[in-house]
């Protein structure tokens, strides 16, 4: 077995035996430590995080991998602080080494901070200050290409799953980020994608998604499985996958909208919809929940604001909201922000 360790300013030592690597490095009290993994440095450039909160032990760190690799590359790290906007480099059809802009706010501090990531809708742009109620958190919002994101009808043919995959791993490499408690949050066309992150994404890349006026469409679940696109492109929608069971979601949604049709059927792009009510105890039921769909009539007022109807599964880890009488501007207002700071908790 042939592997190694890439680090020119960490003094490193490693060894195997039995099937387990041995990794040694000479640490630097207060210091943390990230460890990647490449399987080929041409084109795989330590794409797989290990671990990114390994504290220092000075004067050496000691870490042990299981592997059955011949050929494996190790790099250890520290992590440094976020503090600035930054981009992501993704190439595909429509693009070559395309540099797409991710804008970030960032607490006085040194955290770590939870993060909460913000998805536009169609023909907006990142912007932080579209969750700027929510304070001492780290606020990203990226640019999804051609102002909008790819979730089969759109113009745009980004990988945009592997985007924000992407930008969660390198809020990852920065000490002052709480990787563990990261929120995603989308409005319409930035709440489909959510779905599609909910469907996609792996575990302990984030922990919890807000949708707002985002039902599922039809394609994403048929009635038994949740499936995805396999070419990440064209959103046939054509593999079934089995998404994490341990994520929070929460959906807002108006009742009077036909852009995203509340009750289901023909919305935007001529797209099929689950009523909104439907979409989230799908999730209940992924989750764990093992009872009846709420009915409609026994949606419970918001303490404050009896327009907001709260349909609660799992003590509120799946959660849904009716706002009455609002269409497809049901994200707005006071009430709702409110709503949304008590949820995510943070």
């Amino acid at each position: 077995i042939h592997l190694a360790i890439f680090n020119l300013a960490i003094a490193t030592t490693s060894s195997v035996s039995n099937g387990l690597f041995n990794i040694t490095w000479t640490s630097q009290e207060g210091e943390i430590y990230l460890i990647e993994n490449s399987t080929n440095l041409i084109t795989d450039p330590f794409s797989n995080l290990l671990n990114d909160d390994v504290n220092a032990t000075p004067p050496e760190n000691n870490y042990q991998i299981t592997t059955d690799k011949e050929v494996a590359f190790y790099r250890i790290s520290e992590k440094i602080v976020l503090e600035s906007d930054f981009t992501i480099t993704q190439n595909w059809s429509q693009e070559t080494n395309f540099e797409r802009p991710v804008k970030v706010a960032i607490p006085n501090g040194s955290g770590p901070f939870p993060v909460v990531i913000h998805l536009h809708g169609f023909g907006g742009t990142g912007n932080v200050n579209a969750i700027s109620y929510l304070s001492n958190v780290i606020r990203v919002a990226p640019d999804g290409y051609q102002n909008c994101w790819n979730i089969g009808k759109e113009p745009s043919k980004a990988p945009d799953v592997d985007f924000i995959r992407k930008i969660i791993q390198y809020l990852k490499l920065h000490s002052n980020v709480d990787g563990s408690r990261i929120t995603i949050i989308g409005s319409s066309n930035g709440g489909a994608l959510v779905n599609r992150l909910m469907i996609e994404l792996e575990d302990n890349t984030f922990h919890q998604g807000i949708g707002i006026v985002s039902n599922m469409i039809t394609n994403m679940f048929d009635g038994t499985n949740f499936r995805y696109d396999s070419s990440s492109e064209s959103m046939l929608y054509d593999e079934i996958i089995n998404p994490v069971t341990t994520r929070r979601m929460l959906t807002i949604c108006g009742e009077l909208d036909t852009t995203v049709p509340y009750y289901g059927g023909t919305g935007v792009w001529q797209n099929q919809f689950y009523s909104a009510q439907e979409s989230v105890y799908i999730w209940a039921t992924h989750m764990g929940y093992s009872g009846s769909q709420i009915s409609d009539v026994d949606g419970v007022p918001y303490s404050e604001y009896n327009d907001l109807l709260e349909y609660s599964y799992l003590n509120g880890d799946i959660m849904h909201y009716k706002h009455a009488g609002k269409g497809h501007n049901a994200g707005a207002g006071l009430y709702v922000r409110n709503v949304i700071k008590e949820w995510i908790g943070y």
